[in-house]
């Protein structure tokens, strides 16, 4: 029985630039209070 290790690249399913652009849209904007909060949960141990 004979498996294949690999994945040919025409397999693959590829996603256009212009998808990622827009996948990634919501991202590029910061938002202020999650900085924070990750700040915080990151700083509280070292308390």
């Amino acid at each position: 029985m004979e498996t294949k290790s690999h994945t040919n690249k025409s397999d693959a399913k590829q996603t256009p630039a212009g998808d990622w652009i827009q996948k990634l849209a919501p991202y590029r904007q910061p938002d202020h209070v999650r900085s924070m909060l990750e700040i915080v949960i990151t700083g509280v141990p070292f308390i």
